[in-house]
C-alpha cells in the first residue's frame, strides 16, 4: 500500500493505493495529521552539579495547511516547507532554518514532537501546539 498527503484549496487529503481486504485496518493505523497552528519549542540540559534540568525556550514555528512552515525564532521568520508521513507520524522539513530536519511524534501526546535538524545547537528540541 502506498500513502501520501495532498494539499489543495486549504484541505489535506490522505490518499491510499492498493488497499486489499486489510485496507481498512491500515487506514485506521495511519497516524493523525498534526494540527495546523503555532508550536512552541524548548531544549533541556542536565546540570550534574545541581542534579537539575535547565529548560530554555527556542522560539516557535507554524504549520500551515498548504505545506508551508515559518520558524519564528529570529527577527524575520525563516520560511520553508514540510511533508507529513501518515505511516510514521513524522514531519520532514525542507528549506528554511529546519532544512533537512525531522519532527518525530511523542507517543501518547497529540501535537507534541521531538525536533532535530542539521546545525542544531542542542541534541533535540521538544515542541508542542500552543
Amino acid at each position: 500500500m502506498n500513502m501520501f498527503l495532498r494539499w489543495g484549496s486549504g484541505l489535506c487529503v490522505l490518499v491510499l493505493f492498493g488497499m486489499g481486504s486489510s485496507g481498512a485496518a491500515l487506514a485506521a493505523a495511519a497516524k493523525a495529521m498534526p494540527a495546523f497552528g503555532k508550536y512552541g519549542c524548548t531544549s533541556s540540559r542536565y546540570k550534574a552539579a545541581s542534579g537539575t534540568y535547565e529548560y530554555a525556550p527556542r522560539g516557535s514555528f507554524t504549520l500551515a495547511a498548504d505545506g508551508a512552515y515559518d520558524y519564528l525564532g529570529f527577527d524575520k521568520p525563516s520560511k520553508g516547507s514540510y511533508r507529513f508521513d501518515g505511516s510514521t507520524g513524522k514531519i520532514s522539513f525542507r528549506g528554511g532554518y529546519f532544512d533537512k530536519g525531522e519532527a518525530t511524534p511523542i507517543e501518547g501526546h497529540a501535537n507534541r514532537f521531538y525536533l532535530v535538524f542539521p546545525g542544531m545547537p542542542e541534541s533535540r528540541w521538544t515542541c508542542g501546539l500552543k
